[in-house]
């Protein structure tokens, strides 16, 4: 334990500047400097909620949320360096492939309930 007091201070010797403990030997670079880069929350999120969306196609909120936490995970990774960049496009994909599949699970219900489908002005 080092009990320093005002009196052992010397202000003009350079090593009274320096704390007691030891340096490291090398400056550490990289990534892995600070920790491991992590993979954004919401990148996975949006995956596995676009995934969801594929079986439950008559219900098209999991897709929905997945497209929309895509679009935050794209946003958080381009500002934060998080990884899942490619997490979050394949979640928005997903979801947009879910939701085509509701809107086609939806056109075909009411088709085949004898509901006219008109287009207007195709």
């Amino acid at each position: 334990m080092f009990i320093v007091s005002e009196a052992t201070i010397d202000p003009a010797d350079p090593a009274d500047d320096l704390p007691p403990w030891p340096f490291p030997a090398y400056p550490s670079f990289g990534p892995d400097a600070w920790g491991p880069v992590r993979t954004n929350g919401y990148a996975v999120a949006a995956l596995l909620l676009g995934l969801a969306g594929l079986p439950l196609f008559r219900f098209p909120i999991p897709a929905i949320l997945g497209i929309t936490f895509g679009g935050i995970a794209l946003s958080q990774t381009g500002r934060s360096g998080e990884r899942g960049r490619r997490i979050a496009v394949a979640g928005i994909l997903v979801g947009l492939l879910g939701l085509a599949a509701t809107t086609i699970a939806a056109a075909h219900g009411l088709h085949l309930a004898g509901i006219p489908i008109r287009w207007h002005g195709v």
